[in-house]
């Protein structure tokens, strides 16, 4: 996401967001209304990562800038939820 390119009033910086902060509001953004999605490798449906039921490490490892769904739960919401588009591995990056 390229911060530069919004209009002043929309920057993170100037609404008080951090970079982390817009990252997860984007990513929910892509998700919308699904709360499932299809795995790559199964091609099942399966119900997305749910934050306050399930564990992160269980179904997802950070891989320097990459997170890498292990479960099929994890890799539908990698997926779904475009987690690692150009625009989160930079800001994964800082």
């Amino acid at each position: 996401m390229n911060h530069d390119r919004l209009p002043t009033r929309f920057q993170p910086r100037v609404l008080g967001f951090t970079a982390k902060e817009v990252t997860l509001f984007s990513d929910h953004a892509h998700k919308g209304p699904n709360l499932s999605g299809l795995d790559p490798e199964s091609g099942a449906l399966v119900q997305l990562f749910h934050p306050r039921q399930d564990q992160w490490d269980e179904h997802f490892e950070r891989n320097g800038v990459i997170i890498v769904g292990h479960t099929t739960i994890g890799r539908a919401t990698v997926g779904l939820l475009k987690m690692n588009a150009a625009d989160r591995r930079r800001l994964r990056e800082l």
